[in-house]
């Protein structure tokens, strides 16, 4: 009981305290509901509305020496808010006597330390999807113009709402990029957060933010063991990503937040396609089962499956016997090939061939970037005639190798895009699969293709072309076969209309 009436009256002290505060009268219309923290000179409040009780975060600011902070991060938030008004709202500021009073937009959530600890360990998914929206918030500070810099991306200053979003807070620190200045004039950030720069060696730009992300992706590393992970490969990949943004000096970091986020993704899509694929595959699988069951459903009806008794059968009530069912006509075979094509491949006299390069894994490499050698790889001959076109099912080359048609690719890391080390195939013209008519699956990664209308109509049912400079798939909407198609870490503009394609099942971008 004494232990009780302790906490009582320490709270009715507390309450009483936040009562007393003197605000100014621009905010006498809001009440305290309690304190964030309090120090000597600066102090944070939950604020509400006394009539709509919408909450407020109230930053007071009484140090003279320091007095137009809160001003600064005001500046910070209104260009914000009339950049971004859906995710950023404007905030109210004024100074009277000396002391700075700043209101601004309360997110309701728990800051990344506290997610962290009550839902430990997090996924290697979870921890990259965090990452990857902390880049995709700070990426637009830096499209800004003048971009703003953050300078204190921190697990503290990282609020996770209700859904599980990251909301970036505390522009204290902020500022807007100056490209004529040396270095900064005033320094400021987190110790042990702040990147080298940001202690007077060098003025702070976009990377800065980038060590502070990466710091970030260090936390949650070591927060969830992710040096416990199975994969090798994946747990190598993070480390370096978490390094190469952490790298002492800026010039050896990510020069770019996208290029940051573009490293964070590939190592995703290595992990997980994401649920959103998924769900399209099982919705694609069940349609497609439903449909064999209707089909069934009406061919059994229609008498296909045996031999559907006649009415006066009905009548009598005798019914068929169902073992002499109906026997299948074979339709007679497909005439030979043409005298003329007959003729023409007898003629071709095959030159002699040179062995063709080998990567380590013994696959074919060429490093012409012609479409025409990959052929000649395929078919293992110099001339090829249109009946060699027509046999091709299957084009396969990531970088510069050519994989043969018992090689599986789909869960190869190499046809998504993500192999840092791996050489540009350099192909351009991809004109030839047009004399494909029975091409049904197309990996062409990692080359240099910017026109895909060659493709349109072919029968192709998968679709890899990762790490192209195609801008244009309109034409895929022509490819009625299609159920696959992976398009990652291209200048992508114009997609086609997915609902004309029937068969269709899964896409990565």
């Amino acid at each position: 009981m004494e232990k009780q009436s302790t906490v009582e009256n320490f709270l009715q002290q507390y309450d009483a305290g936040n009562q007393q505060l003197e605000l100014p009268e621009f905010l006498k219309k809001y009440h305290i509901l309690s304190c964030i923290y309090e120090k000597t000179e600066k102090s944070c409040y939950l604020a509400a509305d006394k009539k709509t009780d919408e909450k407020y975060l109230l930053k007071i600011n009484r140090n003279k020496n320091g007095c137009g902070i809160l001003k600064a991060e005001h500046q910070k938030l209104c260009q914000l808010s009339k950049a971004f008004p859906k995710e950023y709202r404007s905030s109210t500021y004024q100074e009277e006597n000396g002391t700075e009073y700043l209101l601004k937009n309360y997110i309701p959530g728990i800051d990344l330390e506290d997610y962290q600890e009550r839902n430990r360990p997090l996924s290697i998914q979870e921890v990259l999807r965090l990452a990857i929206q902390i880049c995709e918030i700070v990426e637009k500070l830096h499209t800004l113009t003048p971009p703003i810099l953050h300078r204190d991306i921190k697990p503290k200053n990282l609020i996770i709402d209700y859904k599980g979003m990251p909301h970036l807070i505390d522009f204290e620190t902020a500022r807007n990029y100056c490209e004529s200045k040396s270095r900064d004039t005033v320094l400021l950030g987190t110790k042990g957060n702040a990147a080298p720069e940001q202690y007077g060696y060098s003025q702070t730009d976009v990377r800065t933010d980038i060590f502070g992300i990466g710091k970030v992706l260090e936390f949650l590393c070591v927060e969830n063991d992710i040096c416990k992970i199975k994969n090798a490969k994946t747990r190598k990949q993070i480390k370096n990503i978490a390094a190469r943004a952490t790298a002492f000096d800026p010039a050896h970091r990510y020069q770019s937040v996208p290029m940051l986020k573009c490293a964070l993704k590939k190592v995703l899509r290595r992990v997980d396609e994401g649920y959103l694929l998924k769900k399209i595959h099982i919705i694609g699988t069940v349609e497609a089962v439903t449909a064999v069951l209707l089909l069934f459903a009406v061919l059994w009806e229609a008498g296909i499956f045996y031999q559907k008794p006649s009415p006066a059968e009905l009548e009598t009530g005798k019914t068929p016997d169902i073992s002499k069912s109906s026997e299948t006509k074979i339709p007679s075979q497909i005439a030979e090939d043409s005298p003329e094509e007959s003729d023409k491949a007898v003629q071709e006299i095959p030159e002699k061939e040179s062995e063709p390069l080998q990567a380590s894994d013994g696959q074919p490499m060429f490093h012409t970037g012609d479409m025409k050698d990959v052929v000649k790889t395929i078919t293992g001959k110099n001339k090829i005639s249109q009946k060699d076109y027509e046999q091709i099912t299957r084009i396969a080359v990531i970088g510069n190798q050519i994989y043969e048609a018992e090689t599986e690719l789909e869960d190869m890391v190499d046809c998504m895009g993500f192999e840092a080390n791996l050489v540009n195939g350099g192909i351009t013209d991809i004109s030839l699969l047009s004399k494909m008519p029975n091409l049904k699956e197309v990996f062409l990664c990692d080359q240099k293709i910017t026109d895909i209308s060659p493709l349109k109509s072919l029968p192709i049912e998968k679709l890899y072309l990762s790490g192209n400079q195609i801008s244009d798939f309109s034409v895929i909407e022509t490819l009625e076969q299609l159920n696959v198609l992976f398009i990652v870490d291209n200048p992508v503009s114009i997609l086609p209309d997915f609902s004309k394609l029937k068969q269709f099942l899964r896409l990565n971008l």
